[in-house]
């Protein structure tokens, strides 16, 4: 658990305004369908209740989505969600797309999503050192599925400064 304090800090101290830059406090966007068909229950920022990701459906889910895109287009909520529609429908590569998207603009949920992805190898090839570097961004947010992820992730115990630390 040292390891893991330790591994957030410096995270957050070396990342510092790439990360600080890209946090996502507050969405702009109002509640839209998508919120409604795609929202993760585990969101703090969410606009709905959420779906559970085995319960999303996902070609209703990924029209509303990709609706709300075309209205918000600059809205990392509504990225997220689509890449959790097209998850939903298998379109692996499709939904890595869009987590990263959302994970660029520092999205904590689709950081970890997409950590979730390289660790699987899910529309990615598997990448345990890729994995690490997206939970830990979303970890130095407080997003605590990533700092369980962190704590489970194979590789850290072997990880060197490339893989933790992004550039």
């Amino acid at each position: 658990m040292r390891t893991l304090s330790r591994l957030l800090a410096a995270t957050a101290a070396l990342s510092g305004p790439s990360i600080a830059a890209g946090i996502v406090v507050a969405q702009e966007a109002p509640a839209q369908l998508c919120d409604t068909l795609a929202a993760n229950p585990l969101d703090d920022t969410r606009k709905a209740p959420g779906v559970e990701t085995a319960d999303i459906k996902g070609e209703p889910a990924r029209a509303a989505c990709q609706d709300a895109i075309a209205r918000f287009p600059e809205e990392a909520r509504f990225q997220f969600q689509l890449a959790r529609a097209l998850r939903a429908l298998n379109l692996n590569e499709d939904a890595v797309f869009w987590y990263r998207k959302s994970a660029e603009r520092g999205y904590a949920g689709a950081q970890n999503s997409l950590g979730v992805m390289y660790m699987q190898g899910l529309g990615v090839k598997a990448d345990c050192g890729e994995a690490v570097r997206w939970y830990a961004k979303a970890a130095a947010q407080g997003y605590e599925p990533a700092k369980r992820n962190l704590e489970s992730a194979p590789c850290l115990s072997r990880a060197d400064a490339r893989w933790v630390f992004p550039a």
